[in-house]
């Protein structure tokens, strides 16, 4: 059976950056939850009402196709990834295959937080950083990728990612096999990662290097 490796976590607290470790070093395919988002066109809203969005709660995702795909991927069978444009809040018009041919890796901070999700996968795990630093990473990673500017950026974590996290994404870590600090030296996190999988134990992995 193939193995579904699911990383989840606090936004900016350093998932992606695990996932694409862990894809190096298992040539393993990424399915990020982020695709998933919805269309802004979906909500025919005006300008104003669009600017009060909240970005960073689980209904803004179409979790339930994210979860079929995660589904399909633990048995086996290959998927048509979306695409997603943050400058546009909108899907592109392509879709990229995978397939966990064995091992396939998803990443997304809600991820532990659909039973759908967690139950399928082989390890879940949960990466978490000081809120004070994921505020910082997400101004450097929205600013510069997602054309944000930094009081947006600010206001945004405070009314909107912060009150997600403590009502979804925090309680979620109760779901993970493996907790990770984001801290971590990376190559630290990704060797956490292939004992836990070869069933053994790392009883360092949570310590900050």
């Amino acid at each position: 059976m193939p193995q579904i490796i699911t990383i989840a976590g606090l936004s900016a607290c350093g998932k992606t950056t695990l996932a694409r470790d862990l894809s190096a070093a298992m040539n393993a395919p990424i399915l990020t939850m982020d695709a998933y988002y919805r269309d802004i066109s979906e909500f025919n809203l005006d300008a104003v009402q669009v600017a009060s969005l909240n970005w960073d709660d689980l209904a803004m995702f179409h979790f339930g196709e994210f979860a079929e795909h995660v589904q399909e991927l633990a048995h086996g069978k290959k998927i048509e990834a979306p695409s997603y444009d943050f400058s546009l809040s909108a899907r592109r018009p392509i879709t990229f295959p995978i397939q966990a041919d064995p091992i396939a890796i998803i990443e997304g901070q809600f991820a532990l937080a659909i039973p759908e999700v967690s139950r399928v996968s082989t390890i879940n795990i949960f990466v978490e950083v000081p809120l004070e630093e994921g505020l910082e990473r997400r101004i450097q990673r929205d600013v510069r990728e997602r054309g944000r500017d930094q009081y947006g950026v600010e206001t945004q974590w405070n009314h909107h990612v912060i009150p997600a996290y403590q009502k979804w994404i925090e309680p979620s870590r109760a779901n993970a096999d493996l907790v990770l600090s984001g801290k971590n030296n990376r190559q630290d996190n990704v060797q956490a990662v292939i004992s836990h999988l070869a069933g053994l134990k790392s009883p360092s992995a949570y310590l900050e290097s």
